[in-house]
């Protein structure tokens, strides 16, 4: 089913764009394909081959309920055939948040390369995310909280992982998984055992996590930023974490297989 997004202008657009020009964007949007809950997608609206570059304007539409950050980010481009002509690694990171269930216009440009040598008019270009690599989606958590309160059973489950977790080596942090559960929408929650081995007090405004299966191949990864917390020595903290669907890249996970990773 398609979901309904918001325009959301860069905060140095705001006031720049009229109306008319407000409405034009509206229309062009309406005008993509259609988006999942739980999708992002990066598309293609205008090229200008310039001298040394291409000049590419784009709409991201996130249509997740979490509000995301995307840094540096290999970005392909292909050609009206659907040959790929080059793909590159760009900074994305001045556009900003990105709030959940909105669509934010912006342009980047691609330099030209030995395989770029394009002539004339362009259009119809197309835009897509390449591999990601180790450039992981930055993904600002909402739903960073502690659980829900635990029932007898989940404390008497808390207590027995606590006894078989090792110590915390010396100023390290330690992440460890207490429960994970599949959500309807694709997204995988999880709830994590938060310590520090540091001889003060500290704090973990964010960090790169990944889900490992059995295999030890990664399935699952993102950047959470979290509300500040402090962490005080030979203690933890119980903390929820969800896992968009855009950042899980395997089918038909066995969630009883995964495991939890710094990146």
């Amino acid at each position: 089913m398609s979901v309904n997004l918001r325009l959301s202008l860069h905060r140095d657009e705001v006031f720049k764009k009229s109306e008319i020009e407000k409405n034009m964007m509206l229309q062009e949007i309406s005008e993509l394909p259609e988006i999942s809950d739980g999708q992002v997608c990066i598309d293609a609206i205008y090229s200008v081959n310039w001298e040394d570059k291409i000049e590419i304007g784009f709409y991201l539409r996130n249509a997740t309920a979490t509000t995301i950050v995307i840094n540096q980010t290999p970005l392909k481009l292909f050609n009206p055939q659907g040959e790929q002509l080059t793909e590159q690694v760009i900074d994305l990171s001045q556009m900003d948040e990105i709030p959940p269930y909105s669509v934010r216009p912006w342009k980047i440009y691609f330099n030209k390369e030995d395989n770029l040598n394009l002539t004339g008019i362009i259009s119809d270009l197309k835009l897509t995310f390449g591999d990601l690599g180790n450039q992981t989606p930055y993904v600002k958590v909402v739903e960073d909280k502690n659980p829900e309160p635990l029932t007898p059973e989940q404390l008497n489950h808390l207590g027995q992982v606590l006894k078989t977790l090792p110590p915390v080596e010396k100023d390290q942090v330690s992440l460890s998984l207490f429960e994970m559960e599949q959500i309807e929408n694709g997204s995988i929650k999880v709830t994590l055992i938060i310590r520090q081995g540091f001889a003060k007090p500290a704090s973990l405004p964010r960090f790169k996590i990944g889900l490992l299966n059995s295999n030890n191949i990664l399935v699952a990864k993102a950047a959470f930023e979290i509300e500040p917390f402090v962490l005080e020595p030979e203690m933890f903290f119980l903390r929820t974490f969800t896992f968009p669907e855009y950042t899980i890249f395997e089918k038909d996970i066995d969630l009883d297989d995964l495991s939890i990773v710094f990146l």
